[in-house]
């Protein structure tokens, strides 16, 4: 009872402080560098495998394709704009699950409480930014979670958790001082 209090208290928290920030921004135009992953994850669903974002070598494509499911069934905007909302509340989750794992309870409400604040800058890169930088602490903290739940994985988690670690460093080099780190 306690917990599902606790997750109750924090979704309300989030929709409260996070909420206006989605609000605002949802109807505003994606900029420029997001249309680039639309248009990618258009092309995915047409069958064109991409690498790297087109015209910016600096990021993979993995964005373009979480994001062609949604634009087989939604218009783009919407179909761009859920998917920030659901990267947004996987890292609430993600950041209150490696709190509570590294300090217990309290420390995972406060992680997932503050991840659930929408700052000012937030809303910017919401607006204006380039292509999303919320998955990169997805593929690199799901990684961390996994590996600080069990010592020892088992076969198919850890083909999961490779998986998703190669994702990671395929998108993004910047993944790789995150592997790094966690691997020292």
């Amino acid at each position: 009872v306690r917990r599902a209090a606790a997750a109750l208290a924090l979704a309300a928290a989030a929709a409260v402080l996070r909420g206006p920030l989605h609000a605002a921004t949802f109807a505003l135009p994606v900029s420029n560098d997001d249309a680039i992953l639309l248009l990618m994850g258009r092309r995915v669903l047409a069958g064109e495998l991409s690498t790297t974002l087109w015209n910016q070598p600096y990021n993979g494509a993995l964005d373009a394709y979480l994001l062609a499911p949604l634009l087989a069934v939604l218009p783009h905007h919407a179909a761009y704009r859920l998917y920030q909302a659901a990267c947004a509340a996987l890292l609430v989750l993600l950041t209150g699950l490696l709190g509570r794992r590294l300090g217990g309870p309290a420390a995972g409400f406060a992680a997932a409480g503050l991840a659930a604040c929408g700052t000012p800058y937030m809303a910017l890169m919401a607006a204006t930014g380039p292509p999303p930088n919320f998955l990169m602490p997805l593929v690199t903290g799901g990684p961390l979670l996994a590996a600080l739940a069990a010592r020892r994985l088992g076969g198919a988690a850890s083909l999961g958790v490779g998986l998703v670690c190669g994702l990671a460093v395929w998108n993004s080099s910047l993944a790789v001082p995150a592997f790094a780190g966690m691997a020292a």
